[in-house]
């Protein structure tokens, strides 16, 4: 259960830099 949450805290810190970097680039075209 332990590596099941880490992996999951893991998966959502990367989602999150996605979404970060995504907004950055959208500010950056529009």
């Amino acid at each position: 259960a332990a590596t099941k949450r880490k992996g999951t805290d893991a998966l959502r810190r990367c989602e999150n830099n996605h979404q970060e970097s995504f907004r950055e680039n959208a500010r950056r075209v529009g």
